[in-house]
């Protein structure tokens, strides 16, 4: 079985993961979330506040299907108990910075840390996604 998912259906081999969306104000988690559960793009959207959770089950061959719970955490919350509590519930993370905005990229060390330090022991697969990639002439970030 894949590391940190969790077996619920034994019958249709129904599993479950909690995938964390980390990354500073407006780099656009919430953006990315929405559109994966298909509804669409906006221009701008409210600063999450707290956690916004989303589930969707994806359905794979075989009769295997994932029920995906996506948290999108806000980036201006005081790291707590509770936060790091529900930090060590998560099977993995998206880190999601600004290409526009430089300080976003630097700030990734911070945001691995935050989950590491959360999940001494155990690893977390860690996905680090450059988004805005649309706002080319806005760039801040080399390609290379």
């Amino acid at each position: 079985m894949l590391r940190g998912l969790k077996l619920i259906d034994t019958r249709f081999q129904k599993l479950s993961a909690n995938i964390l969306l980390l990354g500073d104000a407006a780099v656009g988690k919430t953006s990315i979330k929405k559109r994966y559960i298909g509804h669409g793009f906006r221009n701008s959207y409210l600063n999450t506040i707290g956690f916004d959770l989303i589930k969707k089950t994806i359905e794979f061959e075989n009769q295997v299907a994932l029920d995906a719970q996506i948290w999108d955490m806000g980036a201006n919350r005081k790291p707590n108990r509770i936060v790091r509590k529900l930090l060590r519930k998560v099977s993995g993370a998206l880190i999601i910075f600004d290409l526009t905005r430089y300080e976003t990229f630097l700030k990734i060390n911070h945001w691995i840390k935050e989950l590491i330090e959360s999940n001494p022991k155990r690893s977390l697969p860690i996905l680090i996604i450059g988004n805005k990639i649309d706002l080319e002439k806005d760039r801040a970030i080399p390609r290379e």
